[in-house]
């Protein structure tokens, strides 16, 4: 009788937790359950958020590109330089001279390619 008495205990200590054990698993099934469609429902409202950031972002590339549908002479600029040297001298005895020389010659031509790229070139003659 004093052997039954403890494995008695045992079985019902063991019945006992079981019990809690099952109702606590539930409980923290339920918690997961309950965590899962809340993040379900976060992820939902993030992908329409990014949907619509990916419409603007679309929009103002399209708004961007129709203002820039312009002629092409419109991304280009050319400009120059003329050095001209003149000089004019009397001296004392003998011919006076004059003289006119193009000392420097450049001239650029720059051109906006698409919004990231750039070219220039410059050709001079000094």
């Amino acid at each position: 009788m004093n052997r039954t008495l403890p494995a008695a205990a045992c079985a019902a200590a063991l019945t006992c937790s079981a019990a809690t054990g099952a109702a606590s698993l539930d409980d923290e099934l339920a918690a997961i359950k309950a965590r899962l469609s809340a993040l379900e429902r976060q992820v939902r409202e993030q992908d329409a958020e990014i949907r619509a950031k990916d419409r603007e972002i679309a929009a103002l590339r399209d708004a961007s590109r129709a203002s820039d549908d312009g002629h092409w002479s419109d991304r280009v600029e050319v400009g120059g330089v003329i050095e001209v040297e003149a000089s004019h001298t009397s001296p004392y005895r003998g011919d006076s001279e004059s003289d006119i020389v193009v000392a420097t010659v450049e001239v650029g031509i720059a051109a906006q390619i698409n919004d990231w790229t750039a070219g220039e070139i410059v050709l001079l003659y000094e």
